[in-house]
């Protein structure tokens, strides 16, 4: 009898033991998952906030506001500078321009194939090695460049105005004449990084196709049709620049505008490369660590072992041992293994 009870405590003794040594290893388990957890969002958080501090370095630059805008489809505002235009050129100065038998329909682009299609535009309109043929003003989509080269000027002004101002920067604003003040900046926020994604699939397309832009432009630095422009404009262009109000719709200046326009391009094209560069730190950092559903599984496994080999056995005293000696053992086996397979090998 004294044999049998000593057994007895002893086996119980030893069920103790183990159920302490396996509550003691999973306990530890339990605290790295938790603090890889913790140093895995912190990371993820700290890395996300990169990108988005850097995409929002687009807030610096600021395109130059022209006075060169489509003739309709565009805002109230937009409708008042171009009756300025046209009746400080036409009514008061009298300047002759030319009527162009068929004008391109002109909007702002608000995704990465408008932006191309601009661009595409652009480019045949700063073309002046080939001059066009008679009958191929045409290029498509509802696209015709201009027969006169004062027309064309205006309209390679008309549509760097539309790509500075569109969906991809914070908008400049009006100077209001009436009261002489400059209105704030509508700035640009990304709140997660989707939409840093989402923003940069826009400013990709412009980046390229502004870079094949500028490397033309320094081939062939002189702009004919910028010149006839301003040869037809010299009047207005000197009205228009001495005048308060008329400033306060825009600037008239071609060569301050196109000049203005590669610079900034070229300034979006670091901001785009330096974001770029992020988005793949965080996505590199992203993939090499488990994703979030393997963290829960092992969450969930752990779990599971923790409740058969410490819970089950202190409140069931005939509970069979491999419950408690066989199911931790082959959860550390696995672990070992997963842990090695993961990250040594």
């Amino acid at each position: 009898m004294s044999k049998s009870f000593t057994q007895q405590t002893s086996e119980t003794n030893n069920k103790i033991s183990i159920i302490a040594i396996h509550g003691t290893i999973l306990s530890i388990f339990i605290a790295i998952i938790i603090s890889y957890s913790i140093y895995y969002r912190g990371v993820t958080y700290n890395l996300e906030l990169e990108v988005i501090k850097e995409a929002e370095r687009i807030n610096n630059i600021v395109f130059m506001r022209s006075v060169y805008y489509p003739s309709k489809g565009c805002d109230q505002q937009i409708d008042n500078v171009n009756r300025a235009l046209i009746g400080q050129r036409t009514e008061i100065l009298k300047i002759k321009t030319v009527k162009e038998d068929k004008t391109s329909e002109l909007s702002f682009p608000s995704n990465p194939d408008d932006i191309a299609e601009l661009f595409r535009y652009l480019h045949f309109l700063n073309e002046s090695i080939f001059p066009m043929a008679e009958n191929d003003y045409s290029i498509g989509n509802n696209k015709f460049i201009p027969k006169d080269s004062a027309n064309r000027g205006e309209e390679i002004l008309r549509v760097i105005n539309l790509l500075g101002h569109c969906y991809l920067f914070p908008e400049a604003p009006f100077e209001t004449p009436a009261v002489f003040k400059r209105e704030s900046y509508n700035k640009k926020y990304f709140v997660t990084i989707s939409e840093v994604r989402n923003w940069l699939k826009g400013l990709n397309v412009f980046v390229v196709k502004s870079k094949e832009f500028r490397s033309y432009q320094y081939l062939f630095p002189e702009n004919i049709y910028l010149k006839q422009l301003k040869k037809r404009d010299k009047k207005l262009l000197k009205v228009w620049e001495s005048s308060r109000i008329s400033r306060g719709f825009g600037n008239i200046n071609p060569d301050k505008l196109f000049n203005d326009f590669l610079f900034n391009t070229n300034k979006v094209e670091e901001i785009a490369n330096a974001t770029n560069y992020k988005i793949m730190c965080f996505d590199k950092f992203s993939t090499e660590l488990p994703p979030k559903l393997t963290t829960v599984i092992i969450y969930i496994i752990i779990g599971c072992v923790f409740l058969s080999s410490v819970i089950a056995p202190l409140m069931f005293q005939n509970l069979p041992k491999y419950f408690y000696i066989h199911i931790p053992i082959i959860f550390y086996v696995g672990v070992y293994f997963y842990i090695y397979f993961a990250f040594i090998v």
